[in-house]
C-alpha cells in the first residue's frame, strides 16, 4: 500500500542525541507528530515503513530512527492514508496551521524538500494530538487509519 503516514510520538523530560547530519539536536517534553511518505512497495511500502518504525532492530538511515531509539521516547500511534501521489508536505503544511503545532527540529526530515521540518511539536495532550491529526488527514480528502501492530 502507498501513501502517507505520520507518527505521534511522547518525549518524556526531554532529550538530546545526534542525529546523522543534522548533527547535536535537542527535544523538549511533549508530543511530537513526524510525517512520512511511503510511495514504494516493500520496504518503502506503508506497511514497510510502519512496521520498521515500531522494530526495535533497525540499522539507523532515517532521522526518525534516531529519535525511536532513545528509551524516553515513546511512539504512541501511527496514522496513514492511502495515496498514489505525494502529500507529505500538504499534510505538514496542515499540521503547521495550527496554533499548537511548533516545527520541531528545523530540516528534520525534509532533506528532499522544501518543507521546514517533517517533525512538529504539538502543545496538546495525547488524546486531543489524535484527534487533531486524523481530521488534517480529512481536510485533504483522505482516508485516514489507525496502524494495528501485527503480533
Amino acid at each position: 500500500m502507498r501513501g502517507v503516514y505520520v507518527l505521534l510520538i511522547s518525549v518524556e523530560d526531554g532529550v538530546q542525541m545526534e542525529v546523522g547530519a543534522l548533527g547535536l539536536i535537542k527535544l523538549g517534553p511533549g508530543r511530537y507528530a513526524y510525517v512520512g511518505s511511503a510511495l514504494g512497495s516493500h520496504s518503502s511500502s506503508i506497511e514497510g515503513r510502519l512496521s520498521r518504525h515500531y522494530s526495535d532492530h533497525k540499522k539507523m538511515h532515517w532521522h526518525i530512527d534516531y529519535i525511536l531509539k532513545d528509551p524516553k521516547v515513546k511512539l504512541k500511534a501511527a496514522i496513514f492514508s492511502e495515496s498514489r501521489n505525494a502529500q507529505e508536505c500538504n499534510l505538514v503544511k496542515k499540521i503547521c496551521n495550527y496554533e499548537f503545532a511548533f516545527v520541531g527540529t528545523k530540516d528534520f526530515g525534509s532533506s528532499d524538500c522544501s518543507c521546514l521540518s517533517h517533525l512538529i511539536m504539538l502543545n496538546l495532550r495525547e488524546n486531543i494530538a489524535q484527534r487533531h491529526l486524523w481530521n488534517k488527514f480529512i481536510e485533504l480528502g483522505l482516508k485516514p487509519q489507525i496502524w494495528k501492530i501485527k503480533s
